[in-house]
């Protein structure tokens, strides 16, 4: 194979291609290979259409690609359309050399993916990335021409096999496992922008959350006396990480929480059983006084995040990270 970089060239995903994707995704991508239902799946069927699957291409054999979904955020009040990219995968034969360079295929097939999402219409872009490609992005302030930011955070513990996080809660609040997204969740998102408030963050109403979460364990925190949904904790069912978790307000999430390690923990009588004896997630500035509260440890892991301005018209520091409602679902 001609593994000179010069002849790679870019351009979206064709129906034509997806075999080799598949093989990319067997032979390359270290996390195993996929179905072409989960591909067609995850890819091709989502709430806002299809993914924009990125492929490099060198003399007609595809030697990489990359991923973007589309979701869709609101930023101070305002619903723009975004992208979150993952899965880089790029054959070894072009591994070669140091990835922070410019000219890196892996870091060309980035970039060409920007161009193709801003043709496409899209405003940002956004990645949790491995931690060990947060050095990468942190260079895009220097050699990219769109304004970007980068973040890393802790990963808290939260033990459900000891008696130092069992926690009383309220009795006029129930827990039980989600059955469907019904449009409770859609009220639930609106009240929050206001209530909470979320400044920026990836819109979270029914159709979403079941195409992103759906698959996970979703604890409901609900009313006692009405049965209204208060909040939402999803968490992997084989790992324990929590994916999302929401409510209409900061008192509303800490109940959530509360209620959550209540339904799971080994103390309460009635509880949820789980493969898992800890509920980890970022430890954000949102979730750090929650958790405190609660008592955790730190976990080894970190997490990385990233974001890319595709649409300059949208003043940037209104996308700081520090205005985002971040989890390790968006």
């Amino acid at each position: 194979m001609d593994t000179s970089t010069e002849h790679i060239t870019h351009r979206l995903c064709e129906e034509r291609d997806k075999e080799a994707i598949l093989q990319l995704w067997e032979e390359e991508s270290g996390w195993g290979a996929i179905t072409m239902e989960q591909f067609d799946t995850w890819f091709l069927n989502t709430p806002y259409g299809k993914c924009l699957i990125v492929v490099a291409e060198n003399n007609d054999k595809i030697v990489g690609q990359i991923i973007y979904s589309p979701s869709r955020m609101i930023v101070d009040g305002q619903e723009i359309k975004t992208l979150r990219g993952s899965s880089p995968i790029l054959s070894s034969d072009f591994r070669k050399g140091n990835i922070r360079n410019y000219d890196h295929p892996a870091f060309a097939m980035m970039r060409a993916g920007f161009d193709l999402a801003y043709q496409a219409g899209y405003q940002c872009v956004y990645a949790f990335p491995a931690y060990g490609w947060l050095g990468l992005l942190k260079l895009f302030p220097r050699i990219m021409p769109n304004p970007s930011d980068t973040a890393s955070f802790d990963c808290f513990a939260i033990g459900l096999d000891t008696n130092q996080t069992f926690i009383s809660v309220e009795d006029s609040l129930n827990v039980m496992i989600a059955v469907d997204f019904t449009n409770e969740y859609d009220a639930l998102w609106e009240d929050a922008i206001v209530q909470m408030p979320v400044k920026a963050g990836i819109v979270r109403k029914a159709k979403w959350l079941k195409y992103i979460i759906g698959g996970h364990l979703v604890l409901e925190t609900r009313s006692a006396v009405d049965n209204s949904l208060v909040g939402y904790m999803a968490i992997n069912k084989k790992s324990g990480l929590m994916v999302d978790v929401f409510a209409r307000n900061i008192s509303d999430l800490e109940k959530v929480f509360q209620q959550a390690v209540k339904a799971l923990h080994f103390a309460n009588p009635q509880k949820i059983k789980v493969n898992f004896s800890k509920i980890k997630g970022m430890l954000t500035p949102v979730t750090q006084p929650i958790v405190s509260k609660i008592g955790y440890q730190t976990d080894p892991f970190r997490f990385a995040f990233g974001d890319y301005l595709l649409d300059t018209t949208i003043p940037f520091e209104k996308l700081a990270v520090s205005n985002w409602y971040m989890t390790p679902m968006g």
